[in-house]
């Protein structure tokens, strides 16, 4: 990018920007047109209505290893989704209204317990994390991924008397397409119809998610929910997507569910006026 013809560096970072209060630790990136507010502390990138004590703990003990420094970084960004998908959580958790959220979703099962994990990490004290060291067993002796990159699937449900529910989560971003060989890895043929069409797709996410939910859920019920907005549904991958949903096996047990921002925004009730009204401007065109 160019600056009164100096080279500006791309803003990777709060200490990357230009125009920045170092008292407050806020800046903008230094993008000249829609630049991003970035916060130095993620924490302030959470809003009031949440309790946002254990955010950096929790992007900090996620189960991708090698990325947590760039991921605690983008955290503080405006338009990070990983701000929106722990305050959406948070705002459900910290009121013990997990099955309301679940309803919210589209979720329709009751449950007398259910643990909840963002990008792997528990978010209450004293949850059973049993679900978590099977699933990166699998991921390093089935799926053979790196045991300092493992995948962190964006929010895990683990429902009593149901199973598994896993959401990939999209803000302003289509779903990751990736043409790669590492794909075969996640291709058990038994989760899948049509593994050619699950390869075609290149969705990269979308098919580990996929794999490991089913390989997780061990016969239970799972169900992994692509929450983005509308407009990702019809993006440029939308033919992509139709593939990888062509591909799929599923049946009464096993199910794959898109869900919109949109759709989020007309369930909640009058009690989440805070939450609602910060999705809608997190949630709209940029």
């Amino acid at each position: 990018m160019e600056n009164n013809g100096s080279t500006v560096k791309p803003t990777a970072k709060y200490k990357d920007c230009i125009r920045k209060c170092q008292a407050c630790g806020i800046g903008y990136s230094n993008s000249v047109a829609k630049p991003s507010l970035i916060f130095e502390d993620p924490r302030k990138n959470i809003p009031g209505f949440v309790d946002s004590s254990d955010f950096l703990k929790i992007l900090e003990k996620s189960n991708n290893r090698r990325n947590i420094s760039n991921k605690k970084c983008k955290a503080g960004f405006s338009t990070s989704e990983d701000a929106v998908t722990y305050t959406f959580v948070k705002s459900f958790s910290q009121a013990d209204s997990i099955e309301r959220m679940m309803k919210v979703l589209g979720l329709e099962m009751n449950s007398n317990h259910v643990d909840l994990f963002l990008w792997g990490c528990p978010i209450s004290k004293g949850t059973d994390i049993t679900l978590i060291n099977r699933m990166n067993s699998l991921l390093s002796n089935e799926f053979a991924e790196r045991a300092n990159s493992l995948t962190e699937p964006d929010i895990i449900l683990s429902v009593e008397g149901y199973g598994i529910v896993i959401i990939e989560v999209k803000l302003h971003s289509s779903n990751e397409v990736k043409a790669t060989e590492k794909l075969s890895n996640y291709l058990d043929r038994s989760f899948y119809t049509n593994v050619a069409k699950a390869k075609s797709s290149q969705h990269y996410e979308l098919v580990r998610n996929w794999s490991i939910g089913n390989a997780l859920s061990e016969g239970c019920n799972f169900t992994l929910i692509n929450l983005g907005k509308e407009s990702l549904f019809t993006d440029r991958n939308a033919s992509k997507l139709q593939l990888f949903k062509e591909s799929l096996n599923c049946n009464k047990r096993r199910q794959f569910a898109q869900v919109s921002w949109e759709e989020i925004l007309n369930r909640l009730e009058e009690r989440d006026s805070q939450l609602k009204e910060y999705l809608k401007r997190k949630t709209k065109y940029r």
